[in-house]
């Protein structure tokens, strides 16, 4: 065997074994699809990757097998086979992103020695001290026995977040971004056009929408000339740079626009959302109205004008944002993985 064909045998079996055991779907949300893609995108060069997921996740796994990632199914609630499938493997870590781990499912795999990190996003859990790691872009835990990453600096951005110019906050607004995530479980997206269209706004109302959008407006009567819709867009870097203000939902979103230094009104879908956004009024980088569905029209047309003729709080919001946000929590999280 020659030199060179030598070499890439000895790089290919030092290659890092990974697990992604995920799950993503319309009720549960895609986030922890979006962001482990992000990852392994990141990652796929230097290691051998395996995606786990359950029969729960139609969509999740679409997307998954569309980047021509290896995803391997299972029966949500048959936490041997998961485990009999990741042990089959042979990783080198388990990187658990999931709304709620089983306790079973860690047990089993700190009773099988397998090293797990898990990307926690509630303020307590049952199992944070069975992992080997975690991180939490959301909230601390002084007590934490588990070696434990918390902060914005671990929220997991694509890397056009990264490396932004300081933003130039104009004294007049001509364009509101308005995005609710991909599945959009509340409707909220739908409300907040009506809201807006019931009002003098001069401004373009800039949509990322889901799959239904298109469906329901066609329902109501409103007048969409200054209703500019997106679709399929896999980073939204481009429209928050370009827009003046936001209304948004918890979660990443909130992360991405204070990346970009985008002054947002925030609305949760969600008790989980709800509970987190209370962060961001402490982090004062936008303004948390509610929950969406207790909101009402009225309730969205005086906050949009309100922060519209307050460009000192614009200005705030937007500065405290990017000092928050440096969009480099991704290359953070990379490290953490390939340092274990």
């Amino acid at each position: 065997m020659d030199q060179g064909k030598t070499e890439a045998k000895n790089n290919f079996m030092k290659m890092k074994r990974i697990v992604f055991r995920i799950e993503g779907n319309n009720k549960i949300g895609m986030g922890h699809t979006f962001t482990t893609l992000r990852i392994a995108d990141k990652i796929k060069e230097k290691c051998e990757l395996l995606f786990v997921m359950s029969n729960i996740s139609n969509i999740g796994i679409d997307m998954i097998k569309s980047k021509k990632y290896e995803v391997k199914e299972t029966d949500a609630d048959n936490i041997e086979e998961q485990i009999w499938i990741i042990k089959n493997f042979k990783p080198d870590v388990v990187f658990n992103d999931l709304l709620h781990a089983d306790a079973g499912y860690m047990k089993l795999l700190k009773k099988n020695k397998i090293f797990t990190i898990n990307m926690e996003h509630s303020k307590e859990t049952e199992t944070r001290s069975m992992a080997d790691v975690v991180i939490n872009s959301l909230y601390p835990d002084n007590n934490s026995m588990t070696e434990y990453h918390y902060g914005p600096e671990y929220s997991i951005l694509s890397d056009s977040f990264k490396n932004l110019p300081k933003r130039y906050v104009s004294k007049e607004c001509k364009k509101i971004f308005v995005c609710f995530g991909g599945s959009d479980i509340s409707c909220l997206t739908l409300k907040v056009i009506k809201a807006l269209s019931m009002s003098n706004l001069k401004a373009d109302v800039v949509v990322v929408q889901n799959p239904n959008l298109e469906r329901e407006l066609k329902k109501i009567k409103i007048d969409r000339e200054n209703i500019i819709l997106h679709r399929g867009l896999k980073d939204l870097s481009g429209l928050m740079l370009n827009a003046d203000i936001g209304i948004v939902s918890g979660g990443y979103t909130c992360y991405e626009s204070a990346a970009t230094g985008l002054p947002v009104i925030i609305l949760s879908q969600n008790e989980l959302e709800h509970d987190r956004n209370k962060l961001f009024i402490k982090y004062r980088t936008g303004i948390y109205l509610g929950k969406g569905a207790d909101i009402s029209d009225d309730e969205i047309i005086k906050a949009v004008n309100s922060l519209i003729n307050d460009f000192k709080l614009r200005k705030e919001i937007s500065e405290k944002g990017q000092k928050l946000v440096d969009g480099k929590g991704l290359d953070r999280v990379v490290d953490i993985i390939m340092n274990h």
